[in-house]
């Protein structure tokens, strides 16, 4: 996924929202990441964040209101992992992470308030696809979100400029073709030693017989 979420307030301005008021960290091993919304809320408790990222979430991402709180890690290394296997896009927590060394080297995004190093109590509570608001912006499931190093934004709709790389159509790319063989006889000498010139092949020549140099561009031109 490529975007920068400077330019998508710049172009977008009408239509998005900007979380603001907080410092987010970015642990991940993708710094810039987006889509879908999923909620989750939360407090120091991660039973439906580690729940809900077992599931499928090609196209999602997780954002988590978990109260601000900075005591206990709402998401850790192999909660993160089971998020890779998953297909999730990344997680975003108005909380805490931990394994901050491991969560560098998987393919998802984590953005925090920070890190701590206790884990979460699991006291089978949390609420799953709701409102929540944090940082002036109300995340509603099914509308957009887009974070990189600069912060986050959210969007009612998703922006073409900023789907998965493998979603968007692969540009077409100029295909050199090598151009026609010139075939003559060097002043002066038989048939035997007629030159082939392959134009635009950085001045080489190949020599033989005439009847390898029409071979040759035969093959050259079945070729083209």
């Amino acid at each position: 996924m490529s975007f920068v979420t400077c330019d998508l307030c710049d172009d977008n301005a009408d239509i998005v929202s900007v979380v603001t008021g907080l410092n987010w960290f970015g642990y991940g091993g993708r710094s810039t990441f987006g889509g879908e919304i999923v909620t989750v809320k939360c407090f120091e408790d991660n039973s439906r964040v580690k729940e809900h990222l077992g599931t499928d979430g090609k196209g999602k991402v997780l954002v988590v209101d978990g109260g601000g709180s900075l005591r206990n890690a709402l998401i850790g290394d192999m909660i993160a992992e089971n998020a890779v296997k998953n297909g999730w896009e990344g997680v975003i927590i108005h909380g805490a992470c931990r394994d901050v060394d491991e969560l560098a080297k998987l393919d998802i995004g984590v953005m925090t308030l920070g890190c701590v190093p206790i884990k979460s109590v699991r006291r089978d509570e949390g609420q799953l696809n709701i409102d929540i608001t944090f940082g002036g912006v109300t995340f509603r499931p099914g509308e957009y979100v887009y974070a990189d190093n600069n912060g986050v934004i959210v969007a009612r709709k998703p922006f073409c400029n900023a789907l998965p790389s493998k979603a968007r159509r692969p540009l077409r790319r100029a295909v050199s073709r090598p151009r026609f063989a010139k075939i003559y006889s060097s002043p002066g000498a038989d048939e035997s030693q007629s030159v082939v010139h392959r134009i635009g092949c950085n001045g080489t020549s190949l020599h033989g017989s005439a009847a390898v140099a029409r071979r040759f561009c035969v093959a050259l031109l079945k070729g083209w």
